[in-house]
């Protein structure tokens, strides 16, 4: 009896003005007639900002990234590497295809998956084969397309012959081996099923709205922050712990709900999945599918990238022998200004046009790099930057953003959030007494704007440490470990976060955890040799909800908040006392208080001399709360 054909499930592009191409209608009609059963296909999804042709998934095969291309190299208008004749008869470099989808694909396993590490985890660097690429050209040969991508590694190149298999059901001949396996070797132990629904929560959003929390109740000085203001350029100042980023979230949320299309930059890599569950969380589930066609959200270099893509503007290239110097300069000097001399002149693209630009830590920026931002708005030429200058870890000049020097068109004085809401008062009361002591006095928690006392007795201690015993800190952050996950705290892993200021004091750390039977994620060189690309590779796989103690630099965890804290501060006399004391300060707002109530942690550890006397700060909150709680030696009752 003759099996009847499954076609897969097809999801259309949901903006009917987009016309298709010759090569993408024909593979379109070809994919939906084909026996594809279990197959989803989704049509040009939004991407946060990526749009990749077709994406299809399977929860047992896997997924499979298509570019088309319905270049004719009978015309003479194409040669070589990505070389294009314009109309003006001259040869221009236009991105390479191959290129367009390696970057989908890499940023699929690590910035839209959260379920991918899961995958690497058991099958280590073969886990990269669960997303397959592949190039379509539509009048060209797979030949001639290969070359005009430079014969891509681990992209495939295909032509209408492996298309005709497709429709003939011979996928044992269409050049994609996810299609042809029945079931793929990472379907073992169901991490493949939870990668492919997880990226669904993205093709599919309404998927990633039944699992949303409910949105977060704002103050009235933080809901009136939140509030869109169209054709107005505005600065927004707030102490840690204040909610700038809740309220660029909530900003962000009720401009989606007014059908505006947002942009949100943020500095840090490591914030990206925590900005989007924030932004969903705050967003009605009505209007999931708006925030996933008009929200694009990124960190400010990856967002210099995907302009630069988007506009053939060409780059100062990295790669991993790039020393780290070179690495810092050239993503801060060369490719902002790089961006902003390559779009003189152009028309922006279409995907490029922002309503309203929303950027968190800006303290972070400079004026230039903002400059650039702004070329991306529309006419309701919206504009609100938040940014706290304690927080100024990398000695930026702020003058642009703080006395609006910068030409950018700020209107009145910065709104200002004062009082902090994440941190428990007697964290707040330690922090407004160091800024004060370290810092700035003058600029500083008033009083009246701390928190109310709460009536938890908070776990609070700072230990010098002699010099010579910088050996001691793997085995005080295990009896740390140990203590708050007994039964006295009952610290769930995922909540403890150990902050280190030193990449040599970081890996004996993470080592001693190891050995101990700690799952760990982390933001280091895992061999040990500050390399630049090892450690990016290890912040993208830092995230929420990972079920892991998380280790860290104080720079990589700004913007992030933990109940339990363990600060480790080695013996840095490279840093100048105000530049560390800056560091120290936004490490000891952190700590957040835990939503079902409870007792936070914040331990500190101190090798530096310059701050034996922040001890004295500590015993006062101690001395605040009667019967607080304090360290015990390892393995005490």
């Amino acid at each position: 009896m003759t099996r009847v054909a499954q076609p897969p499930r097809v999801v259309l592009n949901e903006d009917r003005n987009v016309r298709r191409t010759p090569g993408e209608q024909h593979l379109l009609d070809t994919l939906a007639a084909a026996d594809l059963p279990g197959w989803t296909v989704f049509e040009q999804p939004h991407l946060n900002g990526d749009r990749p042709d077709f994406v299809l998934t399977h929860p047992l095969q896997g997924v499979v990234l298509i570019e088309v291309k319905d270049y004719d190299f009978a015309t003479g208008r194409y040669r070589g590497v990505a070389q294009v004749r314009g109309t003006d008869g001259r040869w221009h470099t236009k991105r390479n295809p191959a290129d367009q989808v390696r970057d989908v694909y890499s940023n699929i396993l690590r910035l839209y998956s959260r379920k991918y590490l899961e995958l690497e985890g058991v099958h280590g660097e073969d886990a990269w084969g669960v997303v397959e690429t592949a190039v379509y050209f539509h009048h060209a040969t797979s030949v001639q397309g290969a070359a005009f991508c430079g014969h891509p590694e681990h992209v495939r190149v295909l032509d209408h012959t492996h298309v005709q298999a497709i429709r003939e059901g011979r996928l044992g001949d269409c050049g994609l081996k996810t299609l042809k396996y029945r079931r793929s070797k990472f379907a073992q132990g169901g991490q493949l099923q939870a990668f492919v629904d997880d990226l669904s929560t993205w093709l599919h959003p309404m998927a990633y709205a039944q699992e949303r929390r409910q949105p977060i109740v704002l103050t009235p000085e933080q809901r009136a922050q939140a509030q869109p203001a169209p054709r107005i350029h505005r600065r927004l100042r707030g102490v840690a712990g204040s909610g700038k980023t809740l309220v660029l979230a909530t900003r962000a949320a009720n401009l989606l709900a007014a059908g505006q299309r947002v942009l949100f930059l943020s500095y840090n890599i490591t914030l990206q999945h925590y900005v989007r569950d924030l932004i969903a969380q705050q967003t009605a589930r009505d209007h999931w599918p708006v925030m996933k066609r008009q929200l694009v959200h990124r960190h400010y270099h990856d967002f210099v990238k995907w302009m630069a893509g988007l506009h053939d503007i060409t780059l100062t290239p990295l790669d991993d022998e790039t020393p780290p110097d070179e690495v810092t300069r050239i993503l801060e000097q060369e490719w902002p200004a790089q961006l902003l001399q390559g779009l003189q002149g152009r028309q922006m693209h279409p995907d490029c046009h922002f309503d309203a630009v929303l950027i968190d830590e800006g303290q972070d920026f400079n004026r230039l790099w903002v400059q650039g931002v702004l070329r991306t708005l529309t006419a309701n030429d919206e504009l609100l930057i938040a940014y706290d200058t304690v927080q100024n870890l990398y000695g930026r000049d702020l003058v642009w953003i703080e006395q609006d020097t910068g030409g950018l068109g700020f209107r009145g004085r910065p709104a200002e959030l004062k009082r902090s809401q994440r941190l428990p008062a007697v964290f707040a009361e330690i922090a407004a007494r160091f800024q004060r002591q370290y810092i700035d006095p003058t600029y500083t928690f008033d009083p009246k704007d701390l928190p109310q006392a709460d009536l938890f007795k908070h776990f609070v201690h700072w230990q010098n440490v002699r010099e010579h015993d910088k050996s001691r800190f793997p085995a005080l952050v295990l009896n740390a470990v140990d203590q708050l996950m007994s039964p006295q705290f009952n610290a769930h892993a995922n909540d403890i976060c150990i902050l280190v200021d030193s990449h040599d004091l970081a890996l004996p750390v993470i080592q001693a955890l190891q050995r101990d039977g700690k799952e760990v994620v982390h933001v280091f060189d895992p061999q040990g040799e500050r390399d630049p690309w090892r450690r990016r590779e290890e912040k993208w796989r830092f995230q929420p909800g990972a079920g892991q103690i998380k280790v860290c630099s104080l720079q990589s965890f700004k913007g992030w908040e933990a109940p339990y804290l363990v600060l480790l501060l080695d013996q840095a006399s490279h840093a100048e006392p105000l530049e560390r004391a800056r560091q120290i300060y936004v490490a000891l707002t952190r700590v957040k208080r835990l939503a079902s109530g409870g007792s936070s942690a914040l331990l500190v550890y101190n090798r530096d001399d310059r701050f034996l006397d922040a001890a004295a700060l500590f015993r006062a909150a101690n001395a605040a709360q009667p019967g607080a709680l304090q360290p015990s030696p390892r393995g005490a009752a």
